[in-house]
């Protein structure tokens, strides 16, 4: 069934794919995917061109041929003011943002840690803290404690 995700729509239903109020949405991921076959259209041009300027449309489904008619596979284009993203390989971008995150935090924790260019353990402090197992032999539990 078609899935339309807004910021001020209800639920996805069928009758959410065909919403044309001006004005009424903000934000929308197209996500209506059928395996083998051309991805459906669900988001009209007359859809469109009834968001306000600002909007964006994420088509999940761009590499189908795309949920928005105005979608084009492999793009980011803007039409009245709304902005339309097309990827074709979402999956593939997941690993590198995952990576990405995660080095960006361990990076911030270890700099956190670093006190005058020294990697310096404080129990007292809450981060550290809450990511230590052991301190000194004694096994720590969670809020505080030793055992």
């Amino acid at each position: 069934s078609p899935g339309c995700v807004s910021s001020q729509l209800p639920p996805p239903s069928a009758e959410t794919s065909t919403i044309t109020e001006p004005g009424f949405m903000e934000a929308t991921i197209a996500a209506v995917r059928r395996r083998g076959a051309f991805t459906p259209p669900i988001n009209a041009v007359v859809m469109v061109a009834s968001m306000k300027p600002g909007s964006v449309i994420v088509d999940v489904s761009a590499e189908g041929g795309g949920n928005c008619e105005l979608t084009q596979p492999g793009e980011t284009v803007v039409v009245g003011g709304v902005t339309i993203f097309g990827p074709t390989n979402l999956p593939s971008e997941v690993p590198w943002h995952a990576s990405t995150l995660y080095s960006r935090n361990l990076t911030a924790f270890i700099l956190a840690s670093c006190k005058d260019g020294a990697f310096e353990i404080d129990p007292n402090d809450e981060i550290q803290r809450s990511a230590m197992i052991t301190h000194n032999g004694k096994v720590l539990i969670p809020g505080g404690t030793t055992r």
